[in-house]
Formats: structure tokens, sequence, C-alpha cells
């Protein structure tokens, strides 16, 4: 884990709707988002994608994934950005999250 990230090479659905990173402060501040990155964290977010085997190339987004991939320990609830990026070359995708997700993991940084 570096700084809190945990990252993922996955296999991803491209029918999932991102947004560009530019949108991230409004959705956190609109739609009360938990786990939000600090800006010294997005900093950080292309060298963790990178130690997960991202070799740089594509876009980082981000979509929110819903309640059931994330509890805390009260059980409840809550909705979270996840960070993505497409690699052009070969289409291998990679994830970031400050929370661990329910999901196959190859790589926890």
């Amino acid at each position: 884990m570096l700084a809190g990230w945990y990252a993922y090479s996955v296999g991803i659905d491209d029918g999932l709707q991102y947004a560009p990173l530019s949108q991230l402060e409004r959705d956190v501040r609109e739609k009360n988002l938990e786990y939000s990155p600090t800006k010294q964290q997005l900093e950080l977010l292309p060298n963790v994608l990178k130690l997960a085997g991202w070799e740089g190339d594509g876009t980082i987004k981000y979509f929110v994934l819903p309640p059931y991939f994330a509890a805390d320990e009260a059980g409840a609830t809550f909705w979270f950005p996840t960070f993505f990026v497409k690699q052009e070359n070969d289409g291998s995708g990679f994830v970031a999250a400050l929370r661990p997700l329910g999901i196959s993991v190859e790589m926890t940084i």
C-alpha cells in the first residue's frame, strides 16, 4: 500500500461510465462521496497505478462504486470514487481506490 492506495490490475467492462478527473472535486462536494483523495494522494495516483503494472499511456478517469463494495467497521455503506486507466498499447485495465475492493486482486500496493 502506498499513501493509503490499493491498486489492482483487472479485466474491466468498458461499459462503465467514467468521468474526467477535472470533475472529481465537484462530485465529491455535491454527492458527498466518502474516501475521496487529498490533493497529495491524487498527485501520487500515477505512480500507484504504475506500481500495479500500468505503463503510463492512457487517461486516468474515475467512476463511483456503489455501497455494496465497501462498508466501514459499523457496517455502514457508502459511495466512493475509484480511479481507472486503460492502457492504450494492450488494453489492460488498472484500478486504484482508497478502500480495498471486493474483487480478485493481482497486486495490492
